[in-house]
């Protein structure tokens, strides 16, 4: 058989094919480099914020110094109080010894003066001169006349201030006021020369160029070649790479270099992507008219076909036939067996109109919602103007259920299904409803006129919940989804009801869950509690009683909060991890107790309960059966009543720096290694580790309940030195005991 209309169809596609994927890449690669601007632009940006607050804490610590200075410098203190002529004369002296070594311990900064207001006398580091004779009086009288509070200002030092300078310099200045009572200042000058290496330093200024501009957009300094204070030409643009500080309200900005190069392609990158769009636009013409063009046998092949419904097929011989005409021969039997499959097919109506209910429902796009809905009018189901509403029911303690009903659970779930039919008679509602799942029943309300509401909905699906709760063995719980004006807008519904019944384990069962019940109100992240968790399970190991109420702490907390199913068991099997993991740690009859007995219960658990209060009701039930065993078998042992005096040893005597396992080996006439065998088989742990985890849990009480200092907690619970409760705190914790007390304090 030749393939000539194969080969004609290979070429007739294969421009377009080409053309298409040519420009996909395009698009592909334009797109590619769009990105990568964009993140060049995101470190700029966090290049300006990581300077700003650089030159914030400079700038601060600069302020907080001077600060310091006036409070407790008795030197300068000196300076500004009323005295005689002659002991003023020597707290000027001292005050300038003070400026000197303000000088000597801060090089970044320019010159430091004070001014005196009660005789208008100003000090130097090298000279006290009158107000009216002095170079920077200007600046003086603005700040003392200015009702604005004393800020960071960027100027130019007049000639002949400081040390004598001839010539003047760009700084930063700041003057702090050192009598309230007659307005006696202390004004520092930092050098912008000394800035600008800051900057330098945080960066490659050959890659991009970084201006410093006060709070009215003037420039400050910069990290090109020019002197500071001589960056005339920048400009002050707000947008990427800017960042301004909340402290001087000065702004930073990052250009990098080659910019309008990179504008100029960036606007060039729509006008390709823009000519991408257009060429496979004509691809996909060019493809439609191909087909249109190959679609002509095909024609004739259908007309074959139509001849062949109204007349009675002939034998033809199979010699010399060409492919159209063995594609004939091939439709002329398919057809006759088509008509016989139609009339087994009728028998299948119910299975096909389940499957195409479930279409509907899953539908990912209005083409497939549209055919699905063509479908569903084939069986007589036409959504009405006034639109419609999904809800789903779902059987509760479904393990439970089928567990019960092993052979008559279909008969019970056909029993739903007519219920609801029922409930629907007398309504202006019409309903389709289908198993959507082993557990769930899809139903679809339709209004049939203008006087149906969703309150309708409402009361009927209450009427089916409150009928299964009194006249069969098991419950439901009704998810309803939101409003759909057409077919289309069916799977949008049938998912909001699907999200409302994720919320079945915090919210209960054998209820109907609107989408009122959980809309503005935001999910909790339960994972903020696996401290707590891991304490709860260390508890348990070690024999501690407190267990219980870490559980009913966790309990409380996923009931105060809003979550889905998933997040719930999440929790449940890190909470399960954990003890698996503390039961890991113990040896001999404790570890068979666990593994024989109490892990598979846990497990199963998991697996037969849908909400919060079931599940950690099972569990704290089989946790606490294991812990009477534990304590049982613990207390069987020959050497329980020792490891019982060896713990309370511990609980009486952890706040002591000094104790040690040799110490208890010496109060029981032991061996140390004896008695930390003994520890670790009954409790999984070593004795140095136990008593570093009762320090620790001390250690966060104190931390969360008291406002002690570290160093203080860190002696009470027995760490001499602080760096070292710190150390280990860390290592139990994974945080700092600073980190532990604002996480509490927040809690």
């Amino acid at each position: 058989m030749r393939k000539n209309w194969f080969y004609k169809l290979l070429l007739s596609y294969m421009p377009a094919f080409f053309v298409i994927t040519l420009s996909l890449l395009l698009i592909a690669y334009l797109s590619i480099n769009e990105l990568t601007k964009k993140s060049s632009q995101k470190a700029s940006e966090e290049l300006s914020r990581n300077m700003m607050k650089l030159l914030d804490h400079t700038l601060g610590g600069f302020d907080a110094s001077m600060q310091y200075e006036l409070l407790n410098n008795e030197k300068l203190s000196m300076f500004f109080r009323d005295a005689a002529a002659e002991a003023r004369e020597y707290a000027d002296i001292q005050a300038a010894v003070a400026l000197k070594e303000l000088l000597a311990n801060n090089p970044g900064i320019e010159s430091v003066y004070l001014f005196r207001a009660t005789d208008q006398k100003v000090l130097t580091p090298s000279t006290l001169a009158d107000f009216g004779q002095f170079a920077d009086r200007t600046f003086i009288g603005n700040r003392i006349s200015s009702p604005e509070p004393y800020r960071w200002t960027a100027r130019i030092v007049p000639a002949g201030e400081g040390e004598g300078r001839p010539d003047g310099k760009w700084v930063v200045s700041l003057a702090k006021i050192a009598d309230l009572k007659y307005n006696s200042l202390l004004v520092v000058n930092v050098k912008a020369q000394y800035l600008r290496e800051l900057m330098l330093s945080m960066y490659d200024p050959g890659v991009s160029a970084v201006h410093l501009f006060d709070a009215e957009g003037r420039p400050i300094v910069g990290t090109s070649d020019r002197p500071s204070g001589q960056e005339k030409e920048a400009k002050l643009k707000r947008g990427p790479g800017t960042a301004t500080s909340a402290y001087t309200g000065w702004s930073v900005q990052n250009e990098p270099k080659g910019a309008p190069l990179l504008n100029l392609v960036s606007s060039l990158f729509y006008v390709w992507i823009g000519f991408g769009f257009v060429v496979i636009a004509a691809g996909i013409v060019w493809l439609l008219y191909v087909t249109r063009q190959n679609y002509r046998p095909v024609q004739t092949i259908l007309k074959r076909i139509a001849e062949i419904r109204n007349e009675a097929p002939t034998a033809e011989s199979e010699k010399d036939k060409d492919d159209f005409r063995l594609i004939e021969s091939t439709i002329e039997r398919l057809f006759g067996e088509s008509v016989m499959l139609q009339e087994q097919n009728k028998e299948n109506v119910v299975y096909r109109k389940r499957h195409v209910f479930l279409r509907l429902l899953e539908a990912d796009s209005d083409e497939e919602a549209e055919t699905a809905a063509r479908d569903a009018e084939r069986f007589g189901f036409a959504l009405p103007a006034q639109g419609a509403l999904m809800a789903i029911v779902e059987i509760d303690h479904f393990a439970e259920f089928v567990r019960q009903y092993n052979r008559d659970q279909h008969l019970l779930k056909n029993v739903l299904v007519m219920v609801i039919r029922e409930l629907a008679e007398n309504k202006p509602l019409q309903v389709w409803s289908e198993w959507s799942g082993s557990q769930q029943l899809a139903v679809l309300f339709a209004f049939r006129d203008s006087s149906a509401e969703e309150r309708d909905v409402l009361s009927m699906c209450e009427n089916l919940r409150h009928w299964v709760e009194h006249n069969l063995d098991f419950t439901v719980t009704i998810g309803l989804g939101c409003h759909a004006p057409d077919l289309k807008r069916v799977p949008g519904s049938y998912r909001a009801a699907w999200t409302a019944l994720q919320y079945k384990p915090s919210l209960g069962g054998n209820r109907i869950i609107d989408q009122e019940d959980f809309a503005g109100r935001s999910k909790e992240d339960l994972f903020r509690h696996l401290r707590d968790i891991r304490a709860l399970c260390q508890s348990f190991r070690s024999g501690e009683p407190d267990w219980e109420a870490g559980l009913d702490e966790l309990h409380r907390t996923l009931r105060r909060r809003l979550f889905a199913r998933e997040d719930l068991i999440n929790v449940m099997n890190v909470l399960l991890y954990h003890l698996n993991k503390e039961a890991d740690e113990m040896s001999g009859p404790f570890a068979e107790l666990w593994d024989s007995g109490i892990r598979p219960r846990l497990q199963e658990s998991l697996q037969r309960h849908e909400t919060a209060d079931d599940l950690i009701g099972e569990f704290r039930t089989i946790l606490r059966e294991a812990f009477r065993s534990m304590q049982e078998l613990r207390e069987s042992q020959s050497t329980g009543a020792l490891i019982q005096s060896m713990k309370r040893m511990i609980d009486d005597n952890y706040a002591d720096p000094n104790f040690s396992l040799g110490y208890v080996g010496e109060q029981f006439g032991l061996s140390g290694g004896y008695l930390s065998r003994l520890f670790k088989e009954s409790f999984g742990v070593r004795f140095v580790e136990y008593v570093t985890e009762v320090r620790m849990e001390h250690a966060k009480r104190l931390l969360a309940e008291t406002d002690e200092a570290v160093q203080d907690i860190a002696a009470s619970v027995g760490y001499a030195n602080s760096l070292t409760f710190i150390r280990v705190f860390k290592k139990q914790t994974g945080i700092t005991p600073g980190q532990y007390r604002k996480d509490a304090s927040r809690d």
